[in-house]
């Protein structure tokens, strides 16, 4: 029985293996799969055997999807009518039961469905179960199939296409309406006539027509630009002409042909850098003579919604450019607003006025304008614009007046439109309106109000136009205003002054070559350099035009000194700088500058500039490739006394006392460089910096202590050993001042701990400090302090050149206490280890002796002069030359600066002569000493202006300096130095232009031609060019600003103004 059960088995296998006829389970005897393809061996998954394409297919190569292959609709039956997908063509199961009658797809040995034997069908049961389940599962499956195909069955909505092709035939763009606008460049090949857009059906689609050939450039390249402000923000993409562009559409070639059309998008939150424009496709454009349409897939702009904007622009890549006057939005049609001053250079005398008129055009379409925003810089109250409605190409007026002001005359009241919103892309052209309250000023301010400037030193008519109108120069001049001591420019241009345009510019290449896209996408390890599309206003200073120094410009024959750089895009002011020729430019400080639609003007402070005598003033109006205009102007200004360039070390420390006292050491020379220190108010610390000319500081000043609000500083240079000690206090409340080393090496100091130094009994605020090293090299302090009442106290370091420890205090005035708070102290080391202590004590000028030998203070101090009670810019400032002699200068009670001096055996002596016994009112005494010769050099303030005078052990002789009448205070100098020429001072100078103190270096001049006059009335003579590519010589960029005159060299010549 088992044998017999066996061999039925087998035999059955043999049956199930070896059958020759077709098997529909999962795999038959020829090794045909069948899931979803038959034993045919024709694939019927998607495609039939015979590479028809069928849907869900048979092997019979009829089409079984929704259509058979005899064009029966099949669904879920086949072209036999039998039902196919759960039933074969045989009137089996398949997939469950094969065409021959038995289960195919499981281990169930039935032949002829039926078992072998009947013990067959006891041994089995337990499979039938799994059958069973394995039955339902797979109707489940089927069913779930079935519905999937009828829903496949369907019919789609047909998809709609857009009415445009772009194919080079413009008869589809007959129904679209055109934007029509006028001349904007003289080249008629880039000169838009019109452009339309289309946004329908999930494509955006734009036809552009110039007055001549479109991309007809025969020798190099034109391109077209569509910009997209995808997002309707100004905040994002690149910024440019009223849009912050999220995307850009190039397209380029010449000889009317299409090279290049892609489309690029915008990856950066600088929104200045085009070089953050990566290519992300092509697209596809074609062109017809004046005219160029292109399509491109809304998808790839992100989202395009009622809010997106839309502008055009054609470029020829030699300086010619054109912009869509107006943007379209993705509805058609738009509404163009124009903003204008009524009155020019007003003056408002009556309330109300009119001040302000908006012109409201509708382009193509109707507009409702639901809202207008108005600003007013001022207080008062302006009238209000309603809702209205235009209609087609309907043109509104409106007005705005000043309905009320409160303001004092000479008040600037400003009014402009800052947002319109309506259901049109909207663009607004124009300026606002500045009016002066009753009276405007009698002296040149920078306001950008403009009426001071009605007398213009020369104009230049449009007869030899340039291809940018925003690059053409119109109007120009330069005036001084010798009250302010500020020297004053203006220009004006024909277009948009600072607009900016697209720093792009494509190559034709030779033959065999070919451009690439724009731009590609950089490598991961490259940076790519920032390319902005700024304008520049240069104007160039030849401060003395009988010398050949300066930076030369060949093709004036002129050697500038000074450089007034403004830069700015999309009509703003970005950058305003002065920079000075020093075999290179190198900034020296920020200039006030203001602008309006097409003029801008400019002020530097007088004393910036060196000798003014015959000066020419070039004025250079260029883009960021160096095209543009330039117009020269020949000056003659009679000087009226002698001047000297000083140099800012920092321009903004928001510090009335920011170099304060002069009583004190804040410069050094450690024979490479100058060293400054100084309290900038807006840190709230002592900063310095340091530079190798005394002209151009270090931009990025360091703190000198680590502890914050240190002020007051005072510090000691030990040449010997470059050794810097600095000492200062706080505004705090208490009994110590904090110290600190720092060792100089090359362009840094490197500073060790901090301490602190008991030198006052009660606490006391913001004590004043001097700090100095005696010849044994033991450092010594001496500082206010109070004890009952206001004194000083002297405290020398426990050991040498060390400034962690140190001895206790001995209080310096033995004669009591003042009793007001004006102690200034310094201590001065002689040989010996001996020190001289000298104090201004509330109106006194004392001094007391140290014994090295002895270690002990004279007995008393002595009197060693009188003033002014209750100053602080009377002194004294004091020095030791080589022999032991004490030498000071102080300030009288009635300004006279007085010289005295004590030699090592004798008492308080007067001088042979004072630094300035003749003219009063003269204050913030200085000394140093030249250590090579030991003469002095006294400096002083008076009216503003810094005197200096030497003394060579006779007489005082006077040195030229600066004259401007910049207000000044707390001028302090270095103690000593080996070479004249490194004597120098600085001061706290204070701008009422720009509300600002600087601090502020002078020195003696290496060479002796100390440099003539400056300043006042201008006679002019005009000498016009134009620049039409930039100047073949120009100088290197500034250093400080490396992308400033990068673009600067150029090939085309300057033509010469024929009139």
């Amino acid at each position: 029985m088992v044998g017999r059960q066996r061999r039925s088995i087998a035999r059955s296998q043999k049956k199930r293996v070896n059958r020759t006829k077709e098997s529909n389970g999962l795999f038959d005897d020829r090794g045909r799969t069948n899931g979803l393809t038959n034993g045919l061996g024709r694939v019927n998954g998607l495609t039939n055997g015979f590479g028809r394409v069928n849907g869900l297919v048979n092997g019979m190569g009829r089409v079984n999807g929704l259509v058979n292959g005899r064009g029966r609709v099949n669904g879920l039956v086949n072209g036999r009518g039998r039902v196919n997908g759960l039933v074969n063509g045989e009137g089996a199961a398949n997939g469950i039961y094969n065409g021959n009658g038995y289960l195919n797809g499981d281990e169930f040995l039935y032949e002829n469905g039926f078992p072998d034997r009947p013990e067959d069908i006891e041994r089995r049961r337990p499979s039938r179960r799994r059958l069973v389940l394995l039955r339902y599962s797979v109707i489940v499956m089927a069913l779930m199939f079935l519905f999937s195909v009828s829903i496949s069955m369907i019919p789609e909505e047909p998809r709609k296409l857009s009415r445009i092709t772009i194919d080079g035939h413009l008869d589809d763009w007959a129904g679209v309406a055109k934007q029509d606008q006028a001349t904007t460049s003289a080249n008629p090949d880039i000169d838009l006539k019109s452009y339309s857009l289309v946004v329908e059906e999930g494509m955006v689609s734009f036809l552009v027509e110039v007055r001549g050939q479109m991309l007809g450039d025969t020798q190099g390249y034109d391109a077209v630009y569509m910009f997209v402000d995808s997002d309707g923000s100004e905040s994002t993409g690149y910024l440019h002409n009223g849009l912050g562009i999220d995307y850009a559409v190039e397209i380029y070639g010449g000889d009317n042909s299409v090279v290049y059309s892609g489309i690029l998008k915008f990856q950066s939150s600088d929104q200045t850098n085009w070089s953050a424009f990566h290519s992300i496709g092509k697209i596809e454009s074609r062109t017809n003579a004046g005219s160029l349409e292109a399509q491109i897939p809304a998808r790839l702009f992100g989202t395009i919604t009622e809010y997106s904007r839309f502008s055009f622009h054609t470029n020829d890549f030699d300086g010619g450019e054109s912009y869509s006057s107006i943007h379209l939005g993705k509805q058609f049609g738009a509404l163009e607003v124009t903003q204008e001053r009524i009155v020019n250079n007003c003056v408002l005398t009556t309330i109300p006025q009119n001040i302000l008129r908006l012109t409201f055009v509708a382009k193509g379409s109707g507009v409702s304008v639901d809202s207008v925003g108005l600003s007013l810089e001022g207080q008062g109250q302006l009238s209000t614009i309603a809702p209205f409605t235009l209609q087609p190409s309907e043109t509104a007026v409106k007005i705005v007046s000043l309905s009320s002001l409160t303001a004092t005359p000479g008040e600037l009241i400003s009014v402009s439109l800052t947002s319109i919103q309506a259901d049109r892309a909207v663009t607004i052209h124009g300026d606002g309106a500045r009016c002066y309250y009753q009276t405007a000023p009698s002296v040149k301010r920078i306001d950008g109000w403009f009426g001071d400037w009605t007398s213009v030193v020369s104009s230049d008519p449009r007869n030899l136009p340039i291809d940018n109108m925003n690059l053409d120069i119109r109007e120009y001049s330069s005036a001084q205003e010798v009250t302010l001591n500020e020297t004053f420019f203006y220009t004006r241009t024909y277009g948009n002054a600072l607009e900016g345009g697209t720093p792009r510019k494509v190559e034709k290449p030779l033959p065999g070559g070919e451009p690439g896209p724009s731009p590609a996408p950089p490598a991961p390890t490259i940076v790519v350099p920032k390319k902005t599309g700024q304008d520049f206003l240069r104007i160039y200073i030849d401060c003395n035009s009988s010398d050949e120094e300066g930076a030369r410009i060949r093709n004036y024959q002129m050697w500038a000194d000074f450089m007034i750089q403004i830069t700015g895009m999309n009509g703003e002011i970005l950058n305003r700088s002065v920079f000075v020729w020093q075999h290179r430019w190198v900034y020296l400080l920020s200039v006030s500058a203001e602008k309006n639609r097409d003029s801008i003007e400019a002020s530097v402070p007088s004393w910036v500039l060196s000798t003014l005598d015959n000066t020419s003033v070039l004025f250079e109006m260029t883009n960021w490739k160096g095209w543009g205009d330039s117009e020269l102007l020949q000056t003659s200004w009679q000087s009226r006394s002698g001047t000297r360039a000083v140099h800012v070390v920092q321009t903004t420390t928001s510090s009335a006392t920011t170099t304060a006292y002069s009583t004190q050491r804040k410069l050094f020379n450690d024979g490479a460089y100058f060293w400054s220190f100084y309290y900038d108010g807006g840190q709230g610390d002592t900063m310095y910096e340091y530079s190798s000319d005394g002209m151009t500081w270090t931009d990025t000043p360091a703190q000198a202590f680590s502890t914050s609000g240190v002020n007051y500083a005072s510090l000691w240079y030990d040449s010997a050993n470059s050794a810097v000690y600095i000492v200062g206090d706080t505004s705090a409340s208490d009994t110590t001042i904090i110290v600190r080393k720092g060792t100089v090496s090359g362009t840094s100091i490197s500073w060790g701990n901090e301490y602190t130094v008991t030198v006052s009994n009660s606490n006391l605020a913001s004590k004043v400090a001097y700090i100095s090293m005696d010849s044994s090299g033991y450092l010594w302090i001496i500082s206010s302090s109070q004890e009952t009442n206001y004194n000083c106290a002297a405290v020398r370091s426990t050991n040498t050149d060390d400034v962690s420890v140190w001895e206790s205090r001995t209080i310096m005035r033995t004669a009591g206490d003042v009793s007001n708070n004006y102690v200034l102290p310094m201590i001065l080391p002689l040989s010996g280890g001996d020190m001289y202590a000298i104090w201004y004590a509330d109106g006194n000028i004392e001094g007391r002796g140290y014994d090295g030998s002895g270690s002990s203070w004279d007995a008393n101090e002595v009197s060693i002069a009188s003033t002014s009670a209750g100053k602080t810019n009377r002194g004294p400032s004091a020095v030791v030359d080589s022999s032991d002699t004490v030498h000071l200068i102080y300030s009288d009670s009635s300004g006279y600066i007085k010289y005295r001096y004590k030699t090592s055996s004798g008492s308080w002596t007067d001088g042979l002569a004072d630094p300035e016994g003749s003219v009063t009112a003269n204050g913030y005494p200085t000394l140093s000493i030249l250590t090579s010769n030991d003469n002095l050099y006294a400096c002083y303030i008076r009216s503003s202006q810094i005197y200096c005078k030497e003394w060579d052990g006779s007489s005082w002789t006077s040195i030229t300096l600066t004259t401007d009448t910049v207000p000044k205070t707390h001028l302090s100098s270095v103690y000593s130095a080996p070479d004249n020429w490194k004597i120098s001072w600085q001061w706290r100078a204070y701008h009422d232009f720009d509300g600002e103190y600087r601090v502020t270096f002078e020195k003696i001049p290496e060479f002796s031609n100390i440099l003539l006059p400056c300043l006042s009335i201008l006679l002019v003579i005009v000498i016009t060019r134009k620049l039409r590519n930039g100047r073949e010589d120009r100088q290197e960029a500034p250093a400080s600003q490396p992308e400033l005159g990068q673009y600067q060299s150029s090939q085309r010549q300057i033509e010469q103004n024929p009139s």
